[in-house]
């Protein structure tokens, strides 16, 4: 089974799950892509917000060849508690109507496809969207570590996702990427 795994960010810069991943490339589907998940830990990630405008994510095609592995696997370099129901998103293409992403897996001859399916998160509520004034006023009352993590998400973001959030949280802060 071909299996990729579509990405905004968090993997990339994933060092446990790198020896998994055959390259990255940045022509993946446009997803609604927006900085609006406030961790435990401080730090603003993005995720799949309807929301937001459609982004092109990276991809990349993976060394395991079994879906259920491929989600373990993922699951386990990204600290996501197994018991979740929506922290590992899949995908088998042709069951179903296949819609964007599965339209994306035909046209690049995959069999399967794997994500972070975290939703957005503010307040410490699951699928609360932070609005951008939100973002950026936990951002500037974080601490230091927070915004440093936040910072180098970003920088490991593919370069064509340019998000509303993303851009103020960059000008906010004066960084040079």
């Amino acid at each position: 089974m071909k299996i990729a795994c579509i990405d905004w960010g968090q993997t990339i810069s994933n060092k446990k799950f790198k020896k998994y991943v055959i390259g990255w490339h940045a022509d993946g589907p446009k997803l609604p892509i927006e900085f609006c998940r406030i961790e435990d830990s401080g730090e603003v990630v993005p995720v799949i917000s309807m929301n937001a405008a459609p982004q092109e994510v990276g991809w990349s095609l993976l060394e395991i060849e079994n879906l259920n592995e491929a989600c373990e696997v993922f699951s386990e370099c990204h600290a996501i508690c197994s018991d979740r129901f929506n922290g590992v998103g899949s995908m088998i293409v042709g069951l179903g109507d296949n819609g964007l992403i599965g339209e994306w897996c035909i046209r690049k001859e995959l069999d399967a496809v794997i994500w972070i399916a975290l939703p957005p998160r503010c307040d410490q509520v699951e699928g609360k969207i932070a609005t951008l004034e939100q973002t950026l006023k936990h951002l500037n009352n974080t601490n230091e570590d927070a915004v440093s993590l936040t910072r180098k998400i970003i920088e490991c973001s593919p370069r064509g996702l340019a998000t509303s959030y993303r851009s103020a949280i960059i000008k906010n802060f004066g960084w040079e990427l």
